[in-house]
């Protein structure tokens, strides 16, 4: 796909429009779940925040949030059972090690059979977040939305 993005952006002209987004992927999560987790990077942050803008004010959510720096958060949209946890990437680490590190040391507790996960971040961070969170069946696998908005090369 990169290099059709190439071969159009050489050829694009003033105005034209290139959609990147395709609706078969998206995954509404149930709106009765017992709690919500999720994972984001900057780049999915606009879909975290609407998340939070659909869920029901009583639904319990944590959301744990990579960025570069506390200059790159955003104000998202208020939710009264959201806890969010601002996470800074660290010089020299790899991409998404933040939120690796974050899904190892949350307590089981969290999650249950009726707990809706999502996360949006780098292919690799996925990749390794699922492996995780499947492991030890801690989780209800038909209640993962793991989607790979980015790929590092």
């Amino acid at each position: 796909m990169l290099v059709s993005v190439k071969l159009w952006a050489i050829q694009a002209k003033v105005g034209q429009k290139l959609g990147i987004f395709d609706l078969r992927f998206i995954k509404y999560p149930p709106l009765n779940a017992k709690s919500y987790v999720f994972f984001a990077d900057e780049t999915s942050l606009p879909a975290l925040a609407r998340w939070l803008e659909i869920l029901p004010k009583e639904a319990i959510v944590d959301a744990w949030i990579e960025v570069a720096s506390a200059e790159s958060e955003i104000i998202l949209p208020s939710h009264a059972g959201a806890n969010v946890h601002w996470l800074y990437s660290k010089p020299g680490e790899t991409i998404g090690s933040g939120l690796i590190e974050a899904v190892e040391l949350i307590s089981d507790e969290l999650f249950s059979s009726e707990t809706w996960v999502w996360a949006a971040t780098e292919a690799h961070t996925i990749a390794k977040l699922k492996r995780i969170l499947v492991r030890d069946g801690r989780l209800n696998s038909a209640h993962l939305d793991l989607t790979s908005y980015w790929k590092q090369v």
